[in-house]
């Protein structure tokens, strides 16, 4: 497909803006930021989730916009989530975020099925902010 064939598919949406930011210390913080000043929801998914301290900082940050009304929604890679500790999980469920799973590990059939993952990352804060990437 051609530059101008995506321009006709996808036409650009006067009052939007795009910006490019380069790696997870860049990428993180302004994510926390998006939710952080989130009014009506959050729609976060991960691939790889785990325990530890950039997870604590998400984490906190939904748990604080659960707790003041927003509609909070984590759904996570199966595979991606495996050292996402129980407490963590139970936090987030506590403060009343929503957690869900996709794409689950299968141990019968074709394991190479669990080999198909992807390393996305996004979050859609209130409608008119999005991030997506695979930082």
């Amino acid at each position: 497909m051609t530059i101008p064939q995506l321009r006709y598919r996808y036409p650009w949406r006067p009052g939007n803006r795009i910006e490019l930011l380069v790696d997870g210390e860049n990428f993180f913080p302004a994510m926390l930021t998006a939710i952080d000043r989130a009014q009506r929801f959050v729609l976060l998914e991960f691939y790889l989730f785990e325990s530890g301290k950039v997870a604590e900082r998400f984490i906190a940050a939904l748990c604080d916009a659960s707790r003041r009304g927003v509609y909070v929604c984590l759904l996570l890679d199966d595979f991606g989530a495996q050292k996402l500790l129980l407490r963590d999980r139970q936090q987030l469920l506590a403060a009343g975020a929503h957690l869900h799973f996709y794409n689950p590990l299968h141990y019968y059939g074709n394991l190479r099925r669990n080999l198909f993952r992807d390393h996305r990352k996004l979050l859609i804060a209130d409608g008119w902010l999005a991030f997506t990437g695979g930082t």
